[in-house]
């Protein structure tokens, strides 16, 4: 359930919710999911928002970044290394939608 990013409360530190540069009307979300093998995720969604991931109360580091301004399928796209078995949460912060698209996919390592 979207909340305004000033009232939210995640399992760690907002860090992009509290930049100046937010809308009033910035909004927040959750998700858990509990990963199912080692390896690299991209998060992709639809919106703007800035995306943490989570790990027993500490924000993991990204391993890259992509955005698509003017994208209705694909606006941002963040990935990071994660462990199998891990119940991770994903923080949500900064767009001004109510609602966004989220793809999680594994990445090969082949890709990579």
């Amino acid at each position: 359930m979207p909340v305004k990013a000033a009232a939210a409360r995640g399992p760690a530190p907002w860090r992009r919710a509290a930049k100046p540069m937010l809308d009033d009307g910035a909004m927040a979300g959750l998700l858990a999911f509990t990963v199912p093998a080692d390896g690299r995720y991209p998060v992709s969604i639809t919106t703007g928002h800035w995306i943490d991931a989570v790990d027993a109360g500490e924000v993991l580091t990204s391993v890259d970044f992509q955005g698509r301004r003017g994208c209705p399928l694909v606006h941002r796209i963040v990935e990071f290394d994660l462990r199998a078995g891990r119940e991770l949460v994903l923080q949500f912060a900064g767009g001004s939608a109510g609602e966004t698209g989220l793809v999680i996919t594994p990445v090969s390592a082949t890709a990579r």
